[in-house]
């Protein structure tokens, strides 16, 4: 019985929302997302009162985007993971999630390893991290918007 108990009780501690300011986002992903880990965190973004933005290296290496779901009283809530790359052979990524936290929406993101690289599209955000350039757009699927892949383009000299 008191196994039993312990166990109801670390699940609906498990499901409460954990507040932002509380405990650092590793730890949310981390309780969220269990068979993997995070490695570091490369930058994180908010990107309105509803979601932020990290960018970060999980424990086998790869780098994803990943977008973070807060309430109204700002804690985190949901997490939602985009697809993870590797960095080690390429000098640049780019990756697209349709969201199930925005499903009229499409995250389109990219990381390049070098400055000389920027995102074509003109409604992008970029970031750049030591010699990271991050970079970011929602397409929001509506038929006036012209579908663009996100790309990088070489602007070295």
């Amino acid at each position: 019985m008191a196994v039993c108990t312990l166990i109801l009780c670390l699940f609906f501690l498990s499901k409460r929302p954990f507040s932002s300011s509380a405990v650092s986002v590793e730890e949310f992903i981390d309780s969220r997302n269990g068979d993997l880990g995070v490695e570091s965190i490369i930058a994180l973004t908010t990107l309105n009162d509803e979601f932020d933005l990290v960018f970060l290296y999980n424990t086998d290496d790869k780098v994803s985007a990943n977008l973070l779901v807060k309430g109204e009283d700002g804690t985190y809530t949901g997490f939602d993971m985009t697809t993870s790359y590797y960095l080690d052979q390429v000098n640049r990524i780019t990756g697209s999630s349709s969201l199930s936290y925005l499903p009229e929406n499409t995250l389109y993101w990219g990381i390049a390893q070098s400055p000389d690289w920027v995102i074509n599209h003109p409604d992008s955000h970029q970031i750049v991290v030591d010699n990271l350039v991050l970079g970011y757009y929602f397409h929001d699927k509506s038929p006036d918007e012209e579908i663009l892949d996100l790309e990088f383009v070489y602007n070295g000299d």
